[in-house]
């Protein structure tokens, strides 16, 4: 009987021994790379794509950036490196498409051969880069406010800002007059426009009106007497 007491007491001995020795950190491998760019790409233009790795707390997160699908008329040059080692970021492209039709390439990111992740470029041609930049600009154009204030400042300032940003990506493309002469008067309102200090408003107006209710309580206090 001693003996299976015994044997009992040294297995819970064993057991319990077991279950407080910590195990070894468990490595956690990269599963896949998750890419976010726009459905449409400029004929010349320098494109961002985000990425993120999954799980993000992955333990090796090296990658290997390479695009396919080149021809002859059709470069991709990476602004940025073509390797990067984080979790999450951004690859910088400038591609150029000289060929009169759009083109697919395709971005992968790899880690010892092995592909995690991929995003198709749809680049266009020169021609279709400039119809569907016509349309953005005259969308952008007409939603501009003809008067400037601080409840619109912000969002008029973006607009010329995107505006500014799509002529310069596309400098043979000319505005038509109506629309470049309120491009060019709401750019000159909102660059003269000075927002005014909401926070200097509110306490300027919680002065006011304290000093208000002081003069009534004087008021009110001296017609008592």
């Amino acid at each position: 009987m001693k003996k299976v007491f015994l044997a009992i007491f040294m297995m819970f001995i064993f057991v319990t021994v077991n279950a407080s020795v910590k195990p070894e950190d468990e490595i956690i491998k990269m599963e896949s790379v998750k890419l976010e760019v726009n459905e449409k790409i400029g004929y010349n233009e320098e494109v961002k794509v985000k990425f993120t790795v999954n799980p993000r707390d992955s333990k090796d997160v090296n990658l290997m950036w390479s695009v396919v699908g080149l021809e002859d008329g059709v470069t991709v040059d990476f602004v940025s490196s073509s390797t990067t080692n984080s979790s999450d970021g951004e690859i910088v492209l400038k591609v150029n498409n000289s060929l009169d039709r759009d083109v697919v390439l395709t971005l992968r990111a790899a880690q010892k051969g092995e592909v995690y992740g991929r995003v198709d470029l749809n680049v266009e041609s020169r021609a279709n880069t400039s119809e569907r930049v016509v349309k953005e600009l005259d969308e952008l154009i007409g939603s501009l406010d003809e008067e400037i204030n601080n409840d619109n400042y912000e969002d008029n300032k973006s607009i010329v800002e995107k505006v500014d940003k799509l002529l310069k990506e596309n400098p043979d493309l000319k505005l038509g007059d109506e629309l470049n002469t309120k491009y060019l008067a709401a750019k000159e309102s909102v660059n003269n426009f000075k927002p005014e200090n909401k926070g200097v408003v509110i306490g300027v107006s919680a002065g006011l009106a304290a000093a208000f209710s002081g003069l009534l309580y004087w008021i009110f206090k001296k017609e008592n007497k």
